[in-house]
């Protein structure tokens, strides 16, 4: 048993041996520790400063004794109020800890700003360690957008959650080691066979995803039906006159609290040109490798990031004897919330604001987050702003929760909807085209998740936002909160045109979330 356990450890340590990190600052193992919450793939945090372990210790991810994760998380508080305090010029050189804020503290306090993000799919954590060391300074140092940031990071890389598949995981749960070996080799055969029977699909589906892309520029009448109920519910909602809406012009409109842009797609000229046409001769390759990428494997992969973004907000050993019996729990991320919810009852006069950003995946963290802690986060006086970039969360599960936040919540909270441009989304790019295209949002809802109902398409699509307008005005209604639904326009070279730019935003400031500069006027200022 040992022996296999070590050789399947050596076996994904060797996969994923490129994604060490090599710290850039000499601050980093207290920065990390300050900023990160660092998860393993049950949902538990794990010592923050990953990057300063020997090479192969960075596989072990046992989690941190309870006492030792509580330590860590008062910690970040006490620091964000020491951070608040050097913004109002008020140094709070007395506290010490958490228990040392008083009222005289408090009074010394504008606001305690503190903003959570959580990244997406198909990161490492390396990934999480080059975004703090990159973006930390510059958050902390804005004038008006400060914040405290604190990282969620969790392991959505493919490596391991293609192990987890083979190795780990049936129906759900956790099964033994040797029960994962011994049916590894009937999961495998499942997924020859399934990747062979949807390979007609899967082609179908590649080339309509072309189609889109080219038609979208040349005859609208070849466009998907999801795309042509967009327009359609865009020109219900917003036009008395059908035919003065034109499907590729700039619009900004609003509709009772929610306002929406409809954005453009700019992207000309003869390097564009020669990459369209090199996309068409590689047609082939893409083709044979979306069969093999997304017949089974990219799907298999998708379900495990699903499973451990969940983990989060509910850890396994919650639901698994053999998670508990074999010492692997601890305290997961929602201790950091019970927490805030603690702080601003002890101290109701503390001016407490905290945003939530999630992309991509991280708004099914985000999702699970509030629906475990709903009637806290309705109560809450500390919510102010979520965020939401390129969600890869579904529609109706982001209605179930987030207008209930809102309607419910006696602050006004502002609800911002990021999406890229819809033909941006279609037309992305991976290993020089080589690869299936479409951005992972498209591959959700065409391959990974094959949705059997729209509502349950990704929210983070221009193309399912504007066909899904109806049923977003009704899940927004009767409340005051701003909610924007956001598309980026895509113009050569400008971010984000990618799924993976919005982490690369400046995320954090008010103005990234505006439509336009008279929002950011009312909003920001």
């Amino acid at each position: 048993m040992k022996q296999v356990n070590f050789l399947l450890i050596l076996v994904i340590t060797l996969a994923t041996g490129s994604c060490a990190y090599k710290p850039t600052t000499d601050s980093y193992a207290q920065d990390a520790e300050n900023h990160i919450l660092r998860v393993n793939r049950h949902g538990y945090l794990i010592n923050s400063d990953f990057a300063t372990y020997p090479f192969f210790r960075r596989n072990s991810q046992t989690p941190k004794p309870i006492k030792d994760a509580n330590a860590q998380i008062d910690s970040m508080l006490t620091e964000a109020v020491l951070l608040a305090c050097n913004k109002a010029n008020s140094p709070c050189d007395e506290v010490t800890s958490i228990n040392d804020i008083t009222e005289d503290v408090i009074n010394k306090i504008n606001e305690l700003k503190i903003l959570v993000y959580v990244h997406g799919g198909l990161n490492t954590y390396a990934n999480t360690d080059e975004r703090m060391e990159s973006q930390l300074s510059q958050i902390t140092q804005e004038q008006s957008d400060w914040h405290y940031p604190i990282y969620i990071s969790w392991p959505s890389n493919v490596p391991g959650t293609i192990q987890e598949h083979y190795f780990e995981v049936r129906e759900g749960r956790d099964t033994s080691t040797w029960a994962g070996i011994l049916s590894s080799p009937f999961v495998l055969f499942e997924d020859i066979f399934t990747a062979i029977g949807r390979a007609p699909a899967n082609v179908y589906y590649q080339f309509t995803n072309d189609k889109d892309r080219f038609a979208s520029g040349w005859n609208n009448d070849f466009l998907s039906s999801v795309w042509k109920e967009a327009d359609y519910q865009y020109t219900q909602h917003f036009f008395d006159n059908p035919g003065e809406f034109e499907s590729n012009k700039y619009y900004v409109n609003e509709i009772e609290n929610i306002k929406i842009n409809r954005s453009t797609y700019q992207n000309t000229g003869f390097v564009n040109g020669v990459k369209s046409g090199a996309l068409v001769v590689v047609t082939p390759v893409r083709y044979v490798a979306g069969i093999v990428w997304n017949g089974t494997l990219a799907g298999d992969s998708w379900d495990m990031m699903k499973r451990r973004a969940r983990a989060i907000a509910y850890p396994t050993g919650e639901f698994n004897k053999s998670v508990r019996d074999s010492n692997r729990v601890g305290q997961g991320v929602g201790r950091l919330f019970s927490r805030l919810f603690e702080l601003e009852k002890q101290h109701p006069t503390l001016d407490i604001k905290l945003t939530l950003v999630g992309h991509s995946m991280g708004t099914i963290v985000l999702n699970n987050m509030l629906t475990r802690y709903q009637t806290d986060f309705e109560k809450s006086q500390s919510l102010d702003t979520i965020v939401y970039m390129a969600a890869a969360a579904n529609t109706i599960e982001t209605l179930s929760i987030v207008p209930d936040i809102l309607r419910n919540n006696p602050n006004n909270i502002g609800f911002y909807n990021l999406t890229l441009n819809r033909v941006a989304e279609v037309a992305e790019t991976y290993f020089a085209g080589l690869a299936p295209s479409g951005s992972l949002l498209v591959s959700i809802d065409k391959y990974h998740d094959a949705p059997e109902h729209h509502l349950l398409r990704t929210f983070g699509s221009e193309v399912n936002i504007q066909s899904s307008l109806t049923t977003i005005r009704n899940a927004f209604s009767n409340m005051d909160d701003p909610v924007t639904l956001k598309a980026f326009n895509k113009v050569q070279d400008q971010l984000p045109f990618k799924h993976g730019h919005f982490g690369d935003l400046k995320f954090w400031k008010c103005e990234t979330w505006q439509i336009s500069t008279n929002d950011v006027e009312q909003r920001c200022h």
